[in-house]
């Protein structure tokens, strides 16, 4: 159903005409479309749906009935991935995972650079005085950042400064090999923790089960605050969107929203348009069930 659905999707913007893909497994279950009253509630299905695939990430998620798999039908951490268009989208995701206890890594496509705890260690070890190595200098601004309690980039980002820093000769020859660097490199496959990537980040990598959040129309396609995009930039949205589908080896998720927190407001959101490319019987299709408010006291009808 995958691979079938993703040629749907692309189709219309397809470089290779009657392009045929061929499965290399056994046919997959169908997609699941799932629509989420918000960005949070969207989160939190992610979270319940990956608690039942891993079969629990601990008793209360089993001992609630949270979880319904059994232990040889789960799927690991590290067969989960979660996609989405842009880095913004990504806080949500975490604070879901955060407060479930689940491990992840979060990698996107920017240089390593753009990070501002990276350039405050550059602009350290740029000060630093004397004929230091790239990697004393680095050493002493990490020492000296945790010294002041100033923020520091995560583990696996100083694992690979350090990595770089070692390799180099002198300062100029570190800054070229960093700039060459991407956050993406820093993914681990070893790690057993669910992957949070953007969709240009995802590109070359496979997983079991994937989740692409924000399928919405001004996300996916992304119009950068315009009102439509050109047809060019929708083709290439749409090629985008088939390169997410088909990280996917087994199941696929896919999930939008009626209104989003987006540029500083509440915006009412459209699933996007490349959803309709996919057949209905390919198509599992769920929605979240509404909570009804309790009525206000002050509106309850008086029994005398």
């Amino acid at each position: 159903c995958i691979v079938e659905a993703a040629q749907q999707v692309i189709a219309p913007a397809s470089l290779v005409p009657n392009r045929t893909l061929i499965p290399q497994q056994a046919e997959s279950a169908r997609l699941v479309i799932h629509a989420a009253p918000t960005d949070r509630a969207e989160a939190e299905f992610v979270v319940h749906t990956v608690e039942q695939l891993v079969g629990g990430s601990g008793f209360f998620s089993r001992d609630s009935r949270r979880v319904t798999a059994e232990p040889d039908q789960a799927v690991a951490f590290a067969d989960i991935a979660i996609l989405y268009r842009t880095d913004q989208q990504a806080a949500v995701l975490e604070e879901a995972l955060q407060r479930s206890g689940m491990p992840y890594q979060r990698r996107g496509h920017e240089r390593l650079t753009q990070g501002p705890a990276v350039q405050a260690l550059l602009r350290t070890m740029e000060a630093l005085p004397g004929e230091s190595s790239p990697l004393q200098r680095l050493e002493a601004a990490l020492a000296s950042a945790a010294a002041e309690g100033t923020a520091l980039p995560d583990e696996a980002t100083v694992a690979a400064l350090r990595t770089l820093a070692a390799a180099s000769r002198d300062m100029a020859d570190f800054a070229d090999r960093l700039a060459l660097a991407a956050d993406v490199d820093l993914w681990d496959a070893r790690a057993d923790r669910i992957s949070l990537l953007t969709l240009h980040a995802a590109k070359g990598l496979e997983f079991p089960v994937v989740f692409i959040t924000g399928c919405e129309d001004g996300l996916l396609p992304f119009t950068w605050g315009r009102d439509t995009a050109s047809a060019a930039e929708r083709d290439e949205e749409r090629r985008l969107l088939f390169v997410g589908m088909t990280r996917a080896r087994r199941r696929l998720f896919l999930t939008h929203v009626h209104r989003r927190w987006w540029r500083g407001a509440w915006r009412a959101m459209e699933p996007s348009p490349f959803l309709q490319e996919i057949q209905e019987n390919l198509l599992e299709r769920q929605h979240a069930a509404t909570r009804r408010r309790p009525r206000d006291a002050s509106t309850q009808m008086e029994l005398f």
